[in-house]
């Protein structure tokens, strides 16, 4: 990287002294033009980079018969075509059932009556989003 920055460097004093500019440093030297990125020339960001990720939109229902089996419909934004996922009701995990692009829809598993747990949805990027407490077990009656 430093054998570059010279070798710039070099081009740059020869091309000043090509086109009538002085390649001698008794004027008021300049940085090379290579010593500190420009700022103007960096690639921009981009505007919606944050909006672009992984969000979960809500939970439908919130509860659901200790026996299991309820589906569960879990909202998102920024799902990718063609992703897959895995969805946790506490520490058991759910039967996916569908996953499109703005909802997954998974079969919960059995648990305690009254039983409150997390949501967790672990998405194929490797991204994980827990929703503490979304669940609540009841007795199915």
């Amino acid at each position: 990287m430093m054998g570059r920055m010279r070798s710039f460097a070099c081009v740059a004093l020869a091309l000043a002294a090509a086109c009538g500019g002085s390649s001698s440093s008794s004027s008021s030297p300049s940085p090379p033009a290579a010593s500190a990125p420009d700022p103007a020339l960096a690639a921009p960001a981009e505007p919606d980079a944050p909006s672009k990720a992984l969000r979960i939109t809500g939970l439908e229902p919130v509860t659901g018969a200790a026996d299991g089996g309820a589906l569960i419909s879990i909202g998102v934004e920024n799902l990718p075509a063609s992703s897959s996922v895995k969805v946790y009701v506490g520490i058991a995990q759910a039967e996916i059932v569908r996953v499109g692009a703005t909802e997954i829809i998974a079969k919960a598993p059995g648990g305690k009556p009254g039983q409150k747990v997390d949501v967790l949805v672990i998405f194929e990027s490797g991204q994980e989003i827990t929703l503490p407490g979304a669940f609540t077990f009841t007795s199915g009656e």
